[in-house]
């Protein structure tokens, strides 16, 4: 079905919805909704509840609705402009949620076999990832802390990696701390850990087999700790005690160091057409370009 059909049901449906009853308008809205589906030109996903802490259903009879909620667009080259295609999901999405629905943007958020849905984009400086992926797929918090063998075997020996999950504690399923307190990485100056410092000293002592989980996370900063298996307990204290655990260049220094760079990359681009971007290193380098309008809009590659 042409999309524009579509768009003009959900118009004419939003145009006398006070003029139905409730339950007229979810039959119609998931009538609709159907359509859209088999359809297949719009990617709309449904969840049963969520898994995310802190978030609840609008209705508890209704589903999360998950998508790209803005217009459909197109770059029109000849006026270097973007121009509506099509308002058809955001009109869906102000239908979904008069009717009920819950709705959510399908880039922050994922749905977990389960069908609950959790955040994958953060929603404030303090949030960390009430989930995991495991095997490529992504698995809910609630899943993952109901049987966490897969995840931390998922995770374990990668220092880009980390446990996230609010509630779940290695130490009760037979990994130990190493730190007394926690490592810290941040921009306020000495906050230096490193993870891949911390897991090449560990792996020197032959130790594979370990976690990292993050114990709060700020604006700025994050402090963390590194678990292993008790049999390696005493090693991994004793090569930590004596080998590397930090950056070689501090956080702080090299951020300023790099917007300093990236000030000078600048200064340094030509005027011409276009949206200037700088990207900042995490050795204190930066680097600078001009992108189009059309490429800035739809998102900087790096």
């Amino acid at each position: 079905m042409d999309t524009s059909i579509l768009e003009s049901l959900v118009s004419r449906a939003l145009g006398t919805i006070d003029d139905h009853s409730e339950e007229a308008n979810r039959d119609l809205f998931f009538s609709i909704l159907t359509q859209v589906y088999e359809d297949g030109q719009v990617f709309i996903t449904e969840a049963e509840d969520y898994a995310e802490p802190g978030y609840s259903l609008d209705n508890e009879d209704l589903p999360v609705l998950l998508a790209n909620w803005n217009a459909e667009t197109r770059w029109n080259r000849e006026t270097n402009k973007s121009e509506t295609i099509s308002n058809l999901v955001p009109m869906l999405g102000e239908f979904a949620e008069a009717v009920g629905c819950s709705i959510e943007w399908s880039d922050e958020w994922s749905v977990c076999e389960c069908q609950k849905a959790f955040r994958i984009s953060p929603d404030s400086y303090g949030w960390t990832k009430y989930g995991g992926t495991i095997a490529d797929m992504d698995v809910c918090g609630d899943c993952i802390k109901h049987d966490p063998d897969e995840y931390f075997e998922e995770i374990s020996g990668n220092p880009r990696m980390a446990i996230t999950i609010n509630g779940l504690n290695p130490e009760d399923h037979e990994w130990v701390r190493i730190n007394n307190d926690s490592f810290e990485y941040g921009l306020y100056g000495g906050q230096n850990a490193s993870s891949d410092a911390i897991a090449r000293t560990l792996e020197s002592a032959g130790i594979t087999d370990f976690l990292f989980s993050i114990d709060s996370a700020g604006q700025f900063d994050m402090r963390f700790s590194v678990y292993v298996r008790e049999d390696e307990f005493h090693a991994a204290q004793a090569v930590l005690a004596s080998g590397e655990t930090t950056c070689e260049v501090d956080p702080a220094t090299a951020m300023a160091q790099g917007l300093k760079a990236a000030s000078a990359a600048m200064s340094k681009l030509q005027e011409e057409d276009g949206v200037k971007v700088a990207t900042v290193n995490q050795d204190g380098t930066a680097t600078a370009r001009t992108v189009s309008r059309e490429e800035f809009i739809n998102g900087v590659k790096s």
